[in-house]
C-alpha cells in the first residue's frame, strides 16, 4: 500500500527520491571526448549542456553498462550509473581504457543525490533557483550547473519514472540541506519521499532498464530493446560484433507481459511458459498503479515476441495467464516527460 500511494502521488503531484547511491563518474583532460566516443555505442559529441543515453559495450558486443553522459565543457564530462557493484564495473571499464590524457575517476559517494520528479517538480525547483528551468530554458536531456538555495547541483534533466523531472548531484556535504531545501519550499505542494519500490513500479510501466536486473552482458542492445542507444555511425567498442550479430538475425528479445487476471506479483527467475515449455523466465516484476496491471519482463524467442501472445507463468505452485504487450505501457507519447 505505501508502494502504490508513492507511486501515484509522483504521478500526480511531485516527489523526491534518494538516488545517493548512483554514481557518477568524471572523465576529463585532453581527448576525453574522442575516447568517450570511442566507448560508448551511441553518439556523444553533443554540444556542451547536452545529455546522451547511451550504452558501454564489451568486445562481443554485448551491454556492459547503461549510461547517461554529460558534457559539461570541451573535455569535460561526467557520467552517471547506478549503485551496487556498478561503480567498480563500469568506472574501471572506462579507466582501463582510458588514455594517459584522460582522467577517470569514479566519484563514489562524493555526491548526494536527489530525484525530483512529478508534475509539480519545475514549480517546486523554480522557487529555489534563479536559473531558468522552464521548458524553453531547460530542455529534456540537458544540463546546467545551479545553485538550489545555497547548494551548488549540476542539474540534469532527465526521469527514471517517466514524469517531468530533475537529478540534482550536489557535494555530498551538501545533501541534507538540498534535501531539506526542497522540502521546506514544497510543503504547500505536498512535496513527499518515495522509495526504491515506487521506482521500480514505475521504471517498469515506462520499460526503462536496469542493468544487472534486465539488461547485463548476456544481451546485446537489440535483444535489449535499445537499438536507440545505438549509432552504427560512430565507432565503438563491440561493434563488429553487434553488426555480425544484427546481420545474423536477433533470436530473442526482452518484452512485457501483463497478468490477464491477478494482481500478483511475479518474482524474478520464475518460468515463462509456451505450450508447456519454459520459453523465458521473469527478469523483472512489479505491479503497475497507473496502469492497474501486474507487469512482468521477460526474454522471449522472436517468434513468441509479439504483443498479443498468451503465456503463462509459474510463481510460487501457482500458474498465472499473461499476455505480451507492447512498450511503453505508459504514457507511450512521453506527454508526461517532456511537459
Amino acid at each position: 500500500p505505501i508502494e502504490g500511494a508513492e507511486h501515484l502521488h509522483t504521478r500526480e503531484a511531485v516527489s523526491m527520491f534518494d538516488m545517493t547511491t548512483f554514481t557518477s563518474i568524471t572523465v576529463e583532460g585532453d581527448g576525453a571526448g574522442e575516447f568517450l566516443q570511442r566507448m560508448c555505442s551511441n553518439d556523444v559529441d553533443v554540444e556542451d549542456g547536452q545529455v546522451r543515453y547511451s550504452l558501454l559495450l564489451n568486445e562481443g558486443g554485448n551491454v556492459l553498462a547503461d549510461v547517461t553522459v554529460v558534457r559539461l565543457g570541451r573535455e569535460e564530462y561526467v557520467v552517471t550509473t547506478g549503485g551496487g557493484n556498478s561503480p567498480g564495473i563500469h568506472g574501471g571499464w572506462l579507466a582501463d581504457h582510458a588514455p594517459e590524457t584522460v582522467s577517470v575517476t569514479v566519484e563514489e559517494g562524493a555526491r548526494s543525490t536527489i530525484g525530483l520528479w512529478g508534475p509539480k517538480s519545475r514549480l517546486l525547483l523554480q522557487r529555489c533557483t534563479d536559473a531558468d528551468v522552464t521548458d524553453e530554458g531547460f530542455g529534456y536531456f540537458r544540463a546546467k550547473r545551479i545553485y538550489v538555495g545555497e547548494v551548488p547541483v549540476i542539474a540534469l534533466r532527465v526521469s527514471y519514472v517517466g514524469e517531468l523531472g530533475w537529478e540534482l548531484w550536489a557535494p555530498s556535504e551538501y545533501g541534507r540541506r538540498l534535501w531539506e531545501t526542497l522540502s521546506e519550499a514544497g510543503r504547500d505542494l505536498d512535496v513527499r519521499p518515495m522509495g526504491g519500490g515506487a521506482l521500480e513500479s514505475m521504471r517498469l510501466e515506462k520499460g526503462f532498464r536496469l542493468w544487472g536486473t534486465d539488461i547485463d552482458t548476456d544481451s546485446n542492445p537489440y535483444e535489449a530493446g535499445l537499438p536507440f542507444a545505438v549509432d552504427m555511425d560512430t565507432d565503438f567498442v563491440g561493434k563488429e560484433a553487434l553488426q555480425a550479430a544484427r546481420e545474423d538475425g536477433i533470436e530473442s528479445r526482452i518484452v512485457p507481459l501483463t497478468l490477464d487476471d491477478s494482481t500478483d506479483i511475479m518474482l524474478s527467475g520464475r518460468p515463462v511458459m509456451i505450450d508447456g515449455e519454459a520459453r523465458g523466465y521473469v527478469q523483472a516484476g512489479d505491479y503497475g498503479y497507473s496502469i492497474g496491471e501486474s507487469i512482468a519482463y521477460t526474454y522471449l524467442p522472436d517468434e513468441y515476441a509479439e504483443a498479443g501472445t498468451s503465456v503463462r507463468i509459474r510463481c510460487e505452485g501457482e500458474t498465472y495467464d499473461a499476455t505480451v504487450r507492447d512498450e511503453p505501457l505508459f504514457d507511450a507519447e512521453r506527454e508526461k516527460i517532456l511537459r
